[in-house]
């Protein structure tokens, strides 16, 4: 049965359950090859599939949350809810780190021309090891230079960590 546009139903057989149904033909060019249950289910296993995986946008979002505890800048003592890495996020073996991140505030963060984590780093490394130690931010820097592999596995320890 064919309409103007070219599409039309024609007999065959699904794919997955091998069950003789009715396929849609979109222009003439068969829709799917599975039948509606097994289209659902499959689309189903695919979203659930989708959802266990872990993914680096959430570990980030959950370690700034970890960061910003206090609510004020470290350095100045201003409202504050910029969660910065001392050492950046390419370092993945110390991106997910809570000691490796210091709650600023907006200035300190970005704009500030005396003191910024962003515009006078040098600065903002000397603060960090005057806060925290220089045996402290070494340690740190000696870790941040490590490799991890960045798996599902290594993802779900990450999780595990910042959930404590």
């Amino acid at each position: 049965m064919k309409n103007p546009k070219g599409n039309f139903f024609k007999s065959g057989i699904c794919t997955d359950c091998k069950k003789e149904v009715r396929f849609y033909y979109r222009n003439g060019i068969k829709a799917s090859r599975r039948c509606r249950e097994c289209e659902y289910k499959r689309k189903q296993a695919k979203k659930e599939k989708k959802a266990s995986i872990i993914t680096v946008k959430q570990l980030d979002k959950l370690w700034g949350l970890r960061v910003r505890k206090t609510g004020y800048c470290e350095h100045c003592g201003a409202p504050a809810n910029q969660p910065h890495h001392i050492f950046g996020r390419t370092n993945m073996s110390t991106r997910w780190f809570l000691p490796n991140g210091v709650e600023l505030c907006y200035t300190c963060h970005t704009f500030g021309r005396k003191f910024s984590a962003h515009v006078t780093p040098t600065l903002f490394a000397e603060w960090v090891k005057k806060i925290r130690g220089k045996e402290w931010y070494e340690e740190l820097r000696h870790t941040a230079q490590q490799t991890v592999q960045n798996d599902q596995s290594y993802r779900k320890e990450v999780l595990k960590y910042l959930n404590q």
